[in-house]
């Protein structure tokens, strides 16, 4: 298990067999730079976590490791307030980590040994999603409520391509010479993220775009209907998505703490 300052809820997407075959071949990073830099982030010194895990890179964290390091910064960056450095971190863990995973799954696929060779870590498919969720309350925070949305929307088309990009693989491995037995494939039942779209109805509640709102309103109450095994807890109460009388001002707080 690899400790990380990126944490979030872990997605489970049905195609055990195939991440199972890719965790084996997780990343080696040494421990040692956590030791110092967990308590801290703990205690709420973002600042000098940040400084420990600069320290460790090429030490503890190996160019293999650089998603890993570009999303450790990225959170720390974030919780510290530094909106814009934490964007810059979470945008280059973005780029690697489409680079790495197609480089590591062509590999893979050659092989026939995903975790003999599939050595670069290219995160984790909540990693890759959750982190253009960080990069909106940035941009929230920076009051860039349109780059805030570029961000959301980023997340929807992620989750559309998971479906296809696995489903690719898993051909493309079955169908090589050096595959070792069939992988079965089966449809992801996660599609529909509430978290992205509870951000972006407030942010089209607070420019008043009641018509987008009300799409994300009726599409987390879908994820509740549709999505039973992960949204397994009471649906909160939404914000009202409909025009407010014009001696009425509208209140929209967003923070996130986890």
């Amino acid at each position: 298990m690899v400790t990380r300052l990126f944490r979030f809820g872990k997605i489970a997407f049905p195609v055990a067999a195939l991440l199972a075959l890719f965790s084996c071949a997780s990343v080696k990073t040494q421990q040692e730079q956590y030791v110092e830099s967990v308590p801290l982030a703990r205690e709420g010194s973002y600042d000098q976590a940040a400084l420990i895990i600069e320290a460790a890179k090429g030490e503890d964290y190996k160019e293999k490791d650089r998603v890993l390091y570009y999303l450790d910064q990225g959170m720390l960056y974030h919780w510290a307030g530094n909106y814009e450095l934490s964007n810059e971190m979470l945008t280059k863990a973005e780029n690697a980590i489409e680079e790495l995973f197609t480089k590591s799954v062509s590999k893979a696929v050659a092989s026939g040994f995903l975790n003999e060779n599939a050595k670069d870590y290219f995160g984790e498919d909540y990693e890759n999603i959750y982190l253009n969720v960080f990069k909106a309350l940035n941009y929230i925070a920076l009051d860039d409520n349109e780059s805030a949305l570029v961000e959301i929307r980023r997340v929807q088309i992620k989750l559309n391509l998971l479906e296809d990009k696995y489903k690719e693989i898993v051909e493309e491995y079955n169908a090589s010479d050096n595959a070792e037995g069939e992988i079965p494939y089966k449809e992801s039942r996660f599609h529909n993220d509430v978290l992205a779209r509870y951000l972006s109805l407030l942010l089209y509640r607070a420019e008043e775009n009641w018509d987008d709102a009300r799409i994300d309103s009726e599409s987390i109450h879908e994820a509740w209907e549709t999505q039973k095994s992960i949204y397994n807890f009471t649906q909160p109460t939404l914000p009202t998505v409909i025009p407010v009388d014009e001696n009425q001002a509208l209140v929209n707080v967003v923070s996130f703490s986890g």
